[in-house]
C-alpha cells in the first residue's frame, strides 16, 4: 500500500485539482486512504491511511474519517448525530457524527466529533517560541 500510494498520489495530482475554500496553498492532495465501502458485520468500515513519505497511519486516521463522515452525509447516506466507524488495520477504532451543517469558505460543511476509546498518551511535549525567532509565525513553502 506504501508504494501503491506514492504512485496514485503522483497520477492523481497530475490530474485532479485541488483548492481548499479558504486557504489557496492547499492545492495538492498528499495522503491516499485505502477503505472499505461495505461495512463489516460490525458496521465499522475498515482503512489504512498513506501520508507523508508513505508512512502508515496506526490510527483509523482522524481526517480521513471526518472526510468520509462528510461525504457520507452529503450523499444523504447518513444523518446528523448518527455514529459512523472507521477501524485501523491495527485494531483501533473512531467513532464520529456530524454535530451541526456549516459552510467553510461558502462551501457546505459539518462539524465533526471524532472519539476514541482505546488511545494511549505516548508523550508530552513543551513547545516554545523565542521573541527573536523569525519564523514563530510559520512559513509558506513554494
Amino acid at each position: 500500500l506504501r508504494s501503491l500510494s506514492k504512485d496514485i498520489l503522483a497520477a492523481a495530482n497530475k490530474v485532479i485539482k485541488v483548492a481548499h475554500p479558504t486557504n489557496p496553498a492547499i492545492n495538492y492532495l498528499d495522503q491516499v486512504l485505502f477503505c472499505q465501502n461495505v461495512p463489516e458485520e460490525d458496521g465499522g468500515y475498515l482503512a489504512q491511511c498513506i501520508f507523508g513519505d508513505a508512512q502508515a497511519d496506526i490510527s483509523p486516521c482522524g481526517t480521513g474519517t471526518s472526510t468520509r463522515l462528510a461525504q457520507r452525509y452529503f450523499r444523504g447516506l447518513i444523518g446528523l448525530e448518527e455514529i459512523f466507524v472507521q477501524k485501523s488495520v491495527c485494531g483501533g477504532a473512531f467513532h464520529a457524527k456530524g454535530l451541526r451543517e456549516t459552510t467553510l469558505g461558502g462551501v457546505p460543511a459539518i462539524v465533526p466529533y471524532v472519539s476514541c476509546s482505546d488511545v494511549h498518551i505516548t508523550g508530552f511535549n513543551h513547545l516554545i517560541v523565542e521573541e527573536n525567532d523569525k519564523l514563530k509565525n510559520g512559513f509558506v513553502s513554494w
